[in-house]
Order: C-alpha cells, then structure tokens, then sequence
C-alpha cells in the first residue's frame, strides 16, 4: 500500500506542475483509477509528452528517492559557479613578524602579502542514456507494479547509474593524492588485535591535534609543485573527518575513536564515513583510512541536465541525462593518509668537492660549506658560468650538486628529484640511474624548495628541503 501512496503522490505531483492542457485530461490520480489517468497519458502524443518529460526530470525525484542510491560522499559537494571551466580558491600566509625599529623610516614601504591561487578544472563530462518505448509506457498504467517498473527503468537507467559513479569518483579522488605523492603519509600496522587498535587510533588522535594547529606539514602545497614559500594551514575542530575502510572499523571501539576526536560518540559517525574501499587506483589496498580538512576534496557540480529525442519510426523516445562536474583536492587544506607500510628513506647531501658532474667540477658549483640536515640546506652555491655541459642547457645561474642516496634502490617503483616551481623542466626519474646523482638551478632561493618524491606499491613519500639558508654567489 505505501508503494500505492507513493506513485500516487508522484502522478499527482506531476499533475500540479503540468500545463493546464495536461490537468484538463488526466484526472487526479487515486489509489483506483490509475488506468484513468493513464489513458490520455498513452493516447496523446502532447500529453505523453509533458508527462515523460516531468517524470523523468526533478518532479519525480523527491518522490522516489527512496528507490535511488544514495551517494554517502554526496554531502561533499560544494557551491561552485556553472559557468566558466575553473573554479579559483585562493589563501594567505601569514605575515610574518618585523623587528621594532623606532627610527624606521619605511612608512612608504608596500608589503605583498604571499597569496596561493590553486585551480580546479572541469574534468567529468559524462552523460547517461535511456530508451522508454511506447509499449513499456502502456504496460505502465495497467497496474501499480506496471507503473513501478516504468520509473524504475528511468530512476536506475539514469539517476542510479549517475550516482553510483560519483560515488566511485569521490573514492578515487580522496585516495589520489597517495597515488601522486601530494598527500602526507603516516604508516601504521592494520588494526588486526588491541594492540595494533590502540596503536591506529593513537596516529590519528596525533594527526588530529596537529591539523588544529599553524602548519606547513599536512597541506600539498609544496608537495603538488606550488610556488613560493610553504603554505601554513591549520583546520578548525569540527571541520575535521576521517574516511575509513570497514574492515578496518571491525577492530576500532567507536568511544576510543571518538575521543581521539574529542568528541562523543553520538556525534562520530557524523565525523568518520566508512568507505568499503578507496577505488581501484594502484596502491589504494593500502590505505587504511584518509583524515582531511572538509574542504581537501573539491566536488562541484557545473552542469545536471536531462535532454530527449523522440523517434517516431519505433514510438520510442530517447533521455539523455548529462553530468559536468568538478573533481579535485584542496592544495590549501590539511589531509593525511595511514598507509600499511612506509617508503624507504631516501636521502640527499653534497657531492664531494672532488667529484664531477655533466664534466663540470662540484668545486666550481658549491663550497665546500654547503650542508644539507633536518629540512633545509645552507652553504653557499657559486655563480656558474659557461661553456659547459650544465650552462650550454640552463644557462649561467647559481646550481647545486646533489648525491641521493637509498638502501636498497631496487625497493622504489619510482624516485623523481628537482626543485619545486622548476626552471624549464619536471622532476627527474632517478631510481635507475647509476650515479644517483642530479643537478639544479636555484632561480628563487626563498620560493623554490628542494624535492625528492619516492613511490613504492602505490604508496608514495615526499621529503622536502628548504633552500633559504643558501648564500647564492653573485655574477661574476
């Protein structure tokens, strides 16, 4: 009987917004007299018409929902404009603090505050289609289980096929940035006893804490190539989620989790979204769960429109329900993944001053002073000027002479090296090389940072170094 209620609601909720042509001839439906109101329906081309073009379009959508999948990543979404291909999002860093200087005389001086612009892009273009043939419609009005499969073949034609694909996008989309090497990674054993539970939820109580916090460590902004100095982002406590295999949420107590967030655990399951997987990207069996400011993942829907051809020769009529829409990730918004196993630790120091690279003396490129511990390099870089194999492709400037080193460089799918915001070329594969070594003009030594990206199974680990403590030598 609920079904019965509910198609007449439909019919009727059709009705309402039809032309007044439409309500003249077909009746207000009741639980009774669906072939009525069928009849002219099926009899008039016009009234056929309007009727399968409100069914099929938002009319009909609040009303049989119940029978659509309903995408758990939906709420996602943002506001975003329909019009133009991109979408900007700009942040600021901080500014940062000037000594007192009661004579200053710098009233006059202008201070360009350190503004990140980040571009999103409309990359899903997709469209679905459905065929109702004049039979089907027929055969719809004789009985309400005739009507049931006439909406059903359009609700789960179109509607179900649109959302379970965002559904499998926003999966993929949260798991990207592990793939590419722009998200941060903390490894963690799988939560398979108490132990290993409580060793899980204490990662991420840890990550948690640091998101509430000014920093440079969680964001991509360096880690996805921007230029400039870091960014500095911090999340506010209740813009903080967590996406989750459920496997993994078989070992986890719902109070210990919920504490980790400093929440109760009412409020939890608002906060952690439990995924059956992060898609079928390599590398994605190995993320156990995905902890993100609310705005990381950018989803906006540009275009949601549903179009129609009539076929005269076969009495069918053609909808075309077309999806544009926006997938991307915030590079100005915290996030990290707990990953099953970590990277090997590749590391980076000075070529020895004996040494050569492309024929070209380390003496002549570096001091002897240059020094690269923590996460930044200091020492001094020479003015390098030609003819040589380095300037003849770069020109004359200020480089560095780099040697990477690794335990065991059969362990890597993939290690890429350079500097960030680059001159003339991406980073450069050298997992394969035999020397393991590189070199790289340094063009901003307050905007360029050093970076070595290392991929293993999926899994990818990114170390970066900042380049403001070099003492650049001047043309000489």
């Amino acid at each position: 009987m609920a079904k019965v209620e509910t198609n007449v609601k439909l019919l009727n909720g059709i009705r309402e917004a039809a032309s007044d042509n439409y309500r003249e001839v077909v009746p207000i439906a009741t639980a009774s007299n669906l072939q009525d109101v069928g009849n002219p329906i099926v009899s008039y081309q016009s009234v056929r018409n309007e009727f399968l073009s409100l069914l099929v379009n938002k009319i009909a959508l609040p009303i049989i929902k119940a029978r659509r999948f309903k995408n758990p990543l939906a709420m996602l979404k943002r506001e975003g404009s329909p019009l133009g291909y991109d979408e900007e999002e700009i942040g600021v860093n901080p500014a940062i603090a000037k000594a007192f200087d009661a004579k200053s005389a710098d009233l006059l001086a202008q201070t360009t505050p350190d503004v990140k612009v980040a571009y999103h892009r409309m990359n899903r273009q997709d469209r679905y289609d459905c065929t109702i043939q004049y039979a089907v419609l027929r055969a719809g009005f004789t009985t309400w289980d005739g009507f049931d499969r006439l909406t059903d073949e359009i609700v789960q034609s179109l509607y179900n096929g649109n959302y379970i694909d965002e559904f499998e996008y926003t999966k993929k989309l949260i798991a990207s940035g592990v793939v590419d090497g722009s998200m941060a990674t903390i490894p963690v054993s799988k939560p398979e006893n108490e132990g290993t539970a409580k060793a899980f939820v204490k990662a991420a109580r840890t990550a948690f804490n640091t998101f509430l916090f000014p920093n440079t460590t969680y964001n991509s902004w360096a880690r996805a190539g921007g230029s400039g100095a870091s960014y500095t982002s911090w999340s506010d406590k209740d813009r903080i989620m967590m996406f989750i295999r459920a496997d993994i949420t078989s070992e986890i107590d719902v109070e210990v989790l919920a504490r980790a967030f400093n929440i109760n655990s009412a409020d939890l399951m608002g906060r952690v979204i439990i995924v059956p997987d992060f898609g079928n990207l390599e590398g994605a069996d190995n993320i156990y769960a995905v902890m993100c400011d609310f705005d990381y993942p950018v989803i906006i829907d540009k275009l949601f429109t549903v179009e129609d051809f009539r076929n005269s020769s076969n009495l069918s009529t053609n909808y075309y329900l077309h999806v544009w829409q926006t997938y991307s990730t915030s590079p100005l918004n915290n996030a990290v993944a707990f990953v099953s196993n970590s990277v090997p630790t590749v590391s980076v120091a000075p070529m020895a001053q004996a040494g050569s690279i492309f024929e070209v003396s380390v003496s002549d490129i570096q001091g002897a002073d240059l020094a690269i511990s923590g996460s930044g390099v200091t020492g001094t870089s020479k003015w390098l000027a030609g003819p040589n194999a380095i300037t003849e492709v770069w020109g004359a400037g200020n480089f560095l002479a780099l040697q990477y080193n690794a335990a065991d460089w059969t362990a890597y799918d993939s290690v890429l090296v350079g500097l960030t915001d680059s001159q003339g070329s991406d980073l450069v594969e050298i997992k394969d090389d035999d020397t393991h070594t590189a070199s790289v003009k340094i063009t901003d030594k307050d905007a360029q940072q050093l970076i070595i990206k290392a991929f293993k199974d999926g899994i990818s680990q990114t170390w970066l170094y900042s380049l403001s403590g070099l003492t650049l030598e001047p043309e000489t």
